[in-house]
Order: C-alpha cells, then structure tokens, then sequence
C-alpha cells in the first residue's frame, strides 16, 4: 500500500469509529451515573463499601463501554467484508 492508500484508509476508519465510539460512550456514561446514582442513595454504607460500589461502577461501565465499541466495530467490519465479496462477484459477472 502506498502511502496516500493508507491515510486514505486511516480517514475512512475514522470517520466509520466516530459513531461507533460515541454511541458507545454515551451508554457507558448513562450506565455508569445510573449506577453512580443506585449506590448514592444508599447514604448509611460505610466509605469502604461505597468506594467498592463506585469502582465496580466504573469498571463495569468501561467494559460495557468497550464491549459496545467491539461489537459494532465487528458488525461493520462484516458489512465491508460482505459488500467487498458482492463487488468482487460483481465484477467477475461482468468478465
């Protein structure tokens, strides 16, 4: 690959992740405040257990985050592929 085919590359995977990462990111915030706000309520834990809540919180909603981010990309990844293998058949059609 030449070097323009690969910052051409670079930009259409970036502008393929951007909704796959916000769209991922805005439900691992609305996760992690929903829990942030279920362990808040509980006001006679002790600090311990409430810095244990808010890490598990945390953790969890950056897994859920990453998983999202994973798993979209893998369904776009699949549609290229499937559109590629359609082209390439199209055009042996053609020969």
């Amino acid at each position: 690959m030449e070097r323009p085919d690969l910052k051409q590359l670079a930009q259409e995977w970036k502008e393929q992740s951007k909704p796959i990462i916000t769209q991922a990111l805005v439900n691992g915030a609305s996760q992690m405040s929903k829990n942030m706000n279920n362990a808040a309520k509980e006001a006679n834990q002790s600090p311990k257990i409430l810095f244990g809540i808010i890490r598990n919180t945390v953790t969890n909603g950056l897994l859920s985050t990453s998983q999202d981010i994973m798993a979209n990309s893998l369904d776009i990844i699949r549609k290229d592929r499937n559109k590629g293998f359609q082209q390439e058949k199209q055009k042996q059609e053609e020969v």
